[in-house]
């Protein structure tokens, strides 16, 4: 083509779409003709890559990309005699070529360049980096977020409109003296009105304690609202804990909306994961207790409520405290009074009474008669239980569902359960086997736990939220399941 000779309309009008894209694009853009010569490349991928060399736009113009970018996988594409195209993720090329920190992931889109007459003329690389890609999935995982919660509270909404909470104390199964100890702080709490503050590890029955206290009350005749502080994504916090009036925001209700304490007045509200609360909202929580009003979101005065306030975590408060995530006036303003959840290892004999008594409502349910055989109650009671009474149900539903002829047998019983306890029996294959083995087991049992709370089974665990994802990916755990 002649490079002097005048562009038709047409092709003037794409010269400049073109100059466009490249010079506003906040994307990466590199051109390299059918040698792999690079033959353009925007400002943009040129600041982002400018740790190599010190080089600028026209110093690049003219090298060879892999003397650029000794990783690049763009060759790939013009070494085809047709037009091919690829999308995929990888991490950062290397230190020296990305000279922002941040820069841990890069979306490339790449695609060759084709003429139907001259076959390949070259290729075209289209890089979005890491800070893009992040504001886009934080925006998602918001809307996510959104949607779960709005989920979560049809289904507790469908469920509470099919029955009435009547948990007491017969609900909380045990006679050892850890947990006789708990039941008599229940009944000398419930008479009173104070803040109660429950303590326990996840799956240990807080909120089953915190139903007791209000229908042992003189309450129990008013609602029990339930609101689990770690499920509310901060956007929407405020709006569901102190309600909003019409047209306070765009989106909102016509009629507006109560929230979680209006809708407690005259009862019991449960804040579940209350060392979750954003800061913001501790600073409001603090107010209601002190003055017993809410201020409404887009209201233009507070409303006066009657309301206990439950809360529980499993959290050590007082490390939060310290490290500047949760305020010390608010914590002694809800551990008036605090009650201690044993966790399950701490009442082992209780362990028996409790898998029975789930058994029991599951033959119920299912009209079934299934009961435990030899040596199973034994391998329950002499395992360490880390997710508590949650898992312990868990583990009673699995081994229902697949006990035979109204038995369930030590075959039944989890892998992890038998290799738990003292008395241990060893699978056949190598070390490494073996491991995978069990570390597959304490995964499954560890999700099942926390419901696959994939974020609360880290934490649990102890590991990063990223470790945790890998393992489960590495055993085949399906993360489907999960709240990803």
């Amino acid at each position: 083509m002649d490079e002097n000779r005048p562009l038709g309309p047409d092709q003037e009008m794409i010269s400049y779409i073109y100059k466009a894209i490249m010079d506003w694009s906040g994307d990466g853009f590199l051109v390299i003709d059918e040698n792999g010569k690079i033959i353009d490349i925007n400002q943009t991928y040129v600041l982002k890559l400018e740790g190599t060399n010190g080089l600028k736009r026209e110093d690049i113009i003219g090298m060879n990309v892999l003397d650029y970018i000794p990783t690049s996988l763009l060759p790939d594409f013009i070494h085809v005699n047709k037009p091919i195209h690829d999308v995929d993720v990888q991490q950062k090329i290397a230190d020296k070529f990305l000279n922002n920190t941040k820069e841990q992931y890069l979306i490339s889109t790449r695609a060759t360049i084709y003429s139907p007459k001259r076959g390949v003329l070259g290729a075209v690389a289209q890089v979005k980096f890491y800070d893009q890609v992040i504001r886009l999935n934080n925006q998602l995982k918001q809307v996510k977020q959104e949607l779960d919660y709005y989920k979560n509270e049809l289904i507790h909404v469908s469920k509470s409109s099919q029955k009435t909470p009547n948990d007491s104390l017969t609900s909380i199964v045990g006679t050892s003296d850890a947990i006789t100890l708990t039941k008599g702080e229940i009944v000398k709490v419930a008479s009173m009105d104070f803040s109660v503050l429950v303590l326990g590890e996840t799956g240990t029955g807080k909120e089953l304690v915190a139903a007791a206290i209000h229908n042992a009350s003189s309450r129990k005749n008013g609602p029990f609202i339930k609101l689990n502080c770690s499920a509310i994504p901060a956007e929407l916090f405020e709006s569901e804990l102190f309600g909003y009036e019409a047209g306070a925001f765009t989106g909102a209700l016509k009629k507006g909306k109560k929230g979680k304490l209006e809708q407690a007045n005259g009862g019991t509200i449960f804040l579940d994961e209350i060392g979750d609360m954003p800061m913001s909202m501790q600073a409001k929580l603090l107010r209601v207790l002190q003055e017993r009003e809410v201020d409404v979101v887009g209201g233009s005065k507070p409303k006066p409520i009657d309301v206990r306030i439950i809360s529980a975590t499993n959290k050590d408060l007082q490390t939060c405290i310290k490290n500047k995530t949760f305020r010390s006036d608010l914590y002694f303003r809800l551990n008036v009074i605090c009650i201690h959840v044993p966790a399950l290892r701490e009442r082992k004999g209780d362990i028996p009474l409790l898998a029975e008594y789930f058994l029991n409502r599951l033959n119920t349910q299912y009209q079934t008669n299934t009961r435990f055989g030899n040596m199973v109650l034994d391998l329950l009671e002499d395992y360490g239980w880390p997710g508590n009474v949650r898992e312990l149900i868990n583990v009673v539903e699995r081994m229902y569902a697949y006990a035979e002829a109204g038995i369930i047998e030590t075959i039944h019983v989890p892998f992890l359960l038998q290799h738990g306890t003292h008395n241990r029996h060893f699978s056949k294959g190598t070390l490494n086997e073996q491991m995978d083995h069990v570390e597959r087991s304490i995964l499954l049992t560890a999700l099942e736990a926390n419901q696959y709370n994939c974020k609360r089974t880290a934490d649990f665990l102890g590991i990063h939220r990223s470790t945790l994802y890998k393992k489960m990916d590495h055993h085949g755990i399906s993360r489907l399941a999960s709240d990803l």
